[in-house]
């Protein structure tokens, strides 16, 4: 079931939290260059990313 965030008033699943980090603009453009190919928006590649460290260090 999806609710509306008290933080910024989008709709987001219960189950999933708001995360935000400030970043140069170089490594935005560098994170939605970087997308496009797989056509991934900028916090799809974060997520991505996200996901890939933590099964990293799942692994040490």
């Amino acid at each position: 079931m999806a609710v509306k965030s008290e933080s910024n008033g989008k709709t987001v699943a219960k189950d999933k939290i708001y995360v935000g980090a400030l970043v140069s603009r170089e490594v935005q453009d560098k994170l939605i260059e970087l997308g496009k190919p797989r056509e991934l928006s900028l916090s799809d590649v974060v997520r991505e990313a996200v996901r890939e460290y933590i099964a990293k260090q799942e692994t040490n």
